[in-house]
């Protein structure tokens, strides 16, 4: 009897940025989190156990933004994820990052916060959550849409204004660092089959503010191991405005014949 079995090629990088003095973007990558300010990693896994990945883009004045997305990708290096539960795990990492977040806000007397956009791959399916507006992407068929929900005020906007209005940046609706007193968190949550030559790309605002989604897809359909350096690359020629976190995954299925 043949069984689909899927392999991820993965790739990281993180960048300051051009304007930026201090990077507040971090990631979570095989346990790893950002510790420089650039960091290049490439690694690959099979998905018979569950694969964890996650970019925070930080919030807040000092190096308050950078602790708050550090805290969110220290949580996930100390979470055990449970192979039946993997949507509540991801919004259980949001809470409790949120928790972490709040206790460092009042000792600190500051705001701080940071958005969480994570995916965990086990066998043949993908869990998305994400809170803020780092988008997740998947490009599948040679076309790419995005697959997170954007919490900002820009539906509401678009419902005054109109889609074609001026405006590009908008003020968060939820992330992390929010207290109860304010608004309960709510992170969007979803599950996706896999499907052979499927990519993902999680990445922080620093790309998308800079690169279009239709040269992101140009440069995905063209995947090979250079691709994220050209995507941070596009990012940084167009100004480099802010941190540029990027995570890609690209899926491979492979048959495997195995007896009762």
């Amino acid at each position: 009897m043949m069984s689909e079995h899927y392999f991820l090629d993965c790739y990281v990088i993180t960048h300051m940025g051009k304007v930026r003095e201090k990077n507040e973007d971090n990631f979570y990558f095989f346990h790893h989190v950002l510790k420089e300010n650039e960091t290049f990693k490439n690694e690959g896994a099979y998905t018979d156990h569950p694969l964890l990945f996650g970019v925070f883009d930080g919030m807040g004045g000092l190096s308050y933004g950078e602790q708050a997305s550090f805290i969110c990708a220290d949580v996930c290096c100390h979470y055990d994820l449970h192979e039946q539960f993997l949507k509540d795990d991801m919004i259980a990492i949001c809470h409790i990052a949120n928790a972490q977040v709040n206790i460092k806000k009042r000792r600190l007397m500051t705001e701080m916060g940071s958005t969480a956009s994570m995916l965990t791959f086990f066998r043949n399916d993908v869990f998305l959550c994400n809170i803020g507006d780092s988008p997740i992407f998947l490009m599948r068929s040679h076309h790419l849409r995005r697959i997170s929900k954007e919490h900002t005020e820009k539906d509401l906007y678009e419902k005054l204004y109109g889609p074609y209005h001026q405006k590009t940046k908008f003020r968060l609706t939820q992330n992390i660092g929010l207290s109860d007193a304010d608004m309960h968190i709510q992170p969007y949550t979803d599950q996706i089959k896999l499907q052979d030559g499927d990519i993902y790309l999680i990445s922080s605002d620093g790309l998308t503010d800079m690169v279009n989604e239709e040269d992101i897809e140009k440069e995905l359909d063209c995947f090979d191991n250079q691709t994220i350096h050209r995507l941070l690359k596009r990012a940084l020629d167009r100004g480099g405005n802010d941190n540029i976190t990027i995570i890609l995954m690209k899926v491979s299925r492979e048959e495997v014949l195995w007896k009762k």
